[in-house]
């Protein structure tokens, strides 16, 4: 079943936002009302629309994150895997270097 155009927009619309904040604030402090207050601006977007598509500001980021995660997996080759699972201390490396530059560009220096 795919999904409807205008969900997978409103989803974009309210994950580009939360990521913004984010930006801004730690997680812990970030309310489904700031999320959707300032998701609005750009489209109609209220509370009971962002918990039609996630249980909780957890779950929006848990979303995000295995997003990313599964859109890194597929830039992985397909021997990879099995490089790791027989403990290739340079797969694991290959793997992991794209994750730490991706979050702090700074320690691969």
């Amino acid at each position: 079943m795919t999904e409807d155009i205008r969900r997978i927009k409103t989803k974009e619309n309210i994950q580009n936002t939360f990521i913004n904040i984010m930006a801004e604030q730690d997680l812990e402090k970030i309310t489904v009302k700031a999320i959707t207050s300032r998701a609005r601006i750009n489209k109609r977007i209220n509370k009971s629309t962002f918990y039609r598509n996630y249980a909780d500001k957890y779950d929006l980021f848990y979303s995000i994150i295995s997003n990313l995660l599964r859109e890194y997996k597929a830039t992985l080759s397909p021997d990879f895997f099995e490089l790791v699972s027989i403990g290739s201390i340079a797969a694991i490396e290959k793997a992991i270097n794209p994750i730490i530059d991706f979050f702090d560009p700074e320690m691969s220096n």
